[in-house]
């Protein structure tokens, strides 16, 4: 099965980069880069998740699209979320017409997500749901209990360390090996 992966950035200390490591028999393939989301533009200036796909020349080749969290767009404007998750699906759909599609809602390195981070995960979960399109929420799972920060968080940073870019990689590998069984 070959996936693509749009989350994170291709450093080795990233979720995008722990991934392909829990998918074993696998084949997948990484495109993001840090800081990236629906409505803003990733570190690299190569704009927002619907601009990368528009500039990807990868055809149909997929069978499944991994869609992430919008985390980085948290502090956008509550203006224009809803509109910004249809455009990039619709534009992944053109460029990918018979691959599956994943959404993950946001992460948060805590139980105490915030509400914009909630905000972000409704507007997701509401697309998918609506769209028929399987979706995996970190904050409903609790991905990060506040109890595990000290194994898995870097406070300092407000970030996962390895321990936990290696957690946060295993839990959507689970989902994804139930979520293709069942399909």
């Amino acid at each position: 099965m070959r996936i693509t992966v749009r989350v994170a950035n291709r450093g080795s200390d990233s979720f995008a980069a722990v991934l392909p490591r829990c998918l074993e028999g696998w084949d997948v393939a990484v495109e993001g880069v840090g800081s990236t989301g629906y409505l803003k533009a990733g570190n690299d200036g190569l704009g927002t998740f619907q601009q990368r796909i528009d500039a990807l020349s990868h055809g149909d080749e997929f069978q499944l699209v991994i869609l992430p969290g919008g985390s980085n767009d948290q502090n956008v404007e509550n203006a224009g979320p809803a509109e910004a998750v249809g455009s990039t699906v619709q534009t992944l759909r053109a460029h990918f017409p018979s691959a599956r599609l994943l959404m993950l809602g946001p992460v948060s390195i805590s139980t105490n997500s915030n509400a914009n981070k909630r905000y972000v995960d409704q507007v997701l979960r509401e697309y998918a749901a609506e769209q028929r399109i399987e979706f995996i929420s970190p904050l409903a799972e609790t991905w990060f209990p506040t109890s595990s920060q000290p194994e898995w968080v870097n406070i300092e940073l407000g970030h996962p360390n390895t321990a936990g870019y290696d957690h946060m990689a295993q839990k959507p590998a689970e989902d994804l090996r139930e979520i293709i069984v069942t399909a």
